[in-house]
């Protein structure tokens, strides 16, 4: 999972509770999967992102419109969950 904040890239490692900064092609390359569509396997975080709490389903409705999103697309799972997408499965 990744994020940014104060101009600086991160990465979280879930598994063991971590946070290490990162370039910042690595970030874009992370972010540069392109808008989700209807019916994709993704993983989500959900708020308060802090909390890193991520969940893993399928997207109903993607809630961005941009074709790019600096902090990952807002997407509605089908079991009704909103979050950010982290990545595609």
């Amino acid at each position: 999972m990744f994020y940014s904040t104060g101009g600086y890239y991160f990465e979280v490692n879930q598994a063991k509770k971590k946070t290490i900064r990162i370039s910042a092609s690595k970030y874009h390359n992370q972010r540069a999967q392109g808008k989700p569509r209807v019916g994709d396997a993704v993983e989500i975080i959900i708020k308060p992102y802090s909390a890193y709490k991520t969940e893993k389903g399928v997207v109903a409705d993607v809630l961005t419109k941009k074709e790019t999103h600096s902090r990952g697309h807002k997407v509605r799972l089908a079991s009704g969950s909103v979050g950010r997408m982290v990545r595609v499965l």
